[in-house]
């Protein structure tokens, strides 16, 4: 009779521990998804929060210390345990890979290490990717040579559709493009939406001014602190920066200010549980907005 009472005992401890594991279980499985969903929506308002900065930035052009600055720069806030991290860039500060003109390319590629002649067969591949002939580049690259590589496929010879699709181009590799080993990528310097050949000088970061023929270091550091305080309207406004030798740079510029924009949220607790959002979308006169592109779950570019 004991060893039965004790048998008895043995199998209800099992079975309250398997219970409580299980209940356990179900509680955390509950709360991560707590988590999560509560981030989810903190990240939709980041968005939201940017595009009210966006159009209070039309309403009060000459404020310019109070608005968000449209340059990459991540704004912080809190809401209780969770953190949300916001950043806006002007896509017309960014050089578009379907109209970008070939001598920006090439010191772009010099610019994150690359020689003279590397940076020229990866532009003449670049051009020759999207060109609608098949005539091959003197370093450049068409149908045959994508032909012979092991898992071949076919050139586009069409624009590109997103910068990640240059992955495809010969001579480009993924610590090119995103980056690796304490180097930055290019592809936060490169776009497919402003549609122009023309750079923002008010909006371009600090490796796309320099990637401007005429521009260096120094002048690309100048042109950012100038803009702090007020929006360059014309050549005058940075004529004291660029010397004679550098006024070629005008050609590759512009002064107007535009309203495509790349928005990322990002919410996190703890720094666990974080969910992201990506959205391209233009301001319209109506102060409305137009999205050309949105995807979520989206890890937030940092530099």
């Amino acid at each position: 009779m004991l060893i039965l009472v004790l048998w008895i005992l043995t199998i209800l401890m099992v079975l309250s521990l398997s219970l409580s594991y299980a209940v356990k279980t179900e509680l955390m499985a509950t709360f991560a998804f707590k988590e999560e969903l509560e981030n989810k929506y903190l990240a939709y308002a980041g968005v939201e929060r940017a595009k009210l900065e966006l159009v209070y930035r039309k309403i009060h052009r000459n404020i310019e210390d109070e608005a968000w600055n449209d340059d990459g720069t991540i704004y912080d806030f809190t809401d209780g345990k969770s953190k949300v991290s916001v950043k806006i860039t002007n896509e017309t500060g960014k050089i578009d890979i379907n109209y970008a003109q070939e001598p920006v390319l090439r010191r772009l590629f010099v610019n994150q290490g690359l020689t003279e002649e590397q940076a020229e067969e990866i532009v003449d591949c670049i051009m020759d990717w999207k060109d609608l002939d098949d005539a091959v580049r003197l370093k450049g690259a068409e149908q045959g040579y994508y032909s012979s590589l092991k898992n071949p496929y076919k050139v586009k010879n069409a624009h590109l559709e997103s910068v990640d699709e240059l992955l495809f181009v010969k001579g480009i590799t993924r610590n090119l493009l995103y980056g690796g080993n304490g180097k930055r990528g290019i592809i936060d310097l490169l776009t497919i939406y402003s549609k122009t050949p023309l750079i923002s000088i008010n909006s371009a970061p600090l490796e796309v001014l320099k990637a401007i023929p005429g521009i260096t270091h120094e002048m690309a550091e100048a042109i950012i602190e100038r803009r702090k305080g007020k929006v360059l309207q014309n050549q005058l406004d940075i004529k004291d920066i660029l010397t004679d030798s550098a006024l070629e740079a005008m050609k590759y510029i512009s002064f107007q200010k535009h309203i495509l924009y790349t928005i990322e949220s990002e919410a996190s607790s703890d720094g666990k549980f974080t969910y992201g959002v990506r959205t391209v979308i233009a301001l319209q006169g109506n102060n409305q907005f137009t999205t050309y592109y949105y995807k979520e779950p989206a890890k937030m570019r940092r530099q």
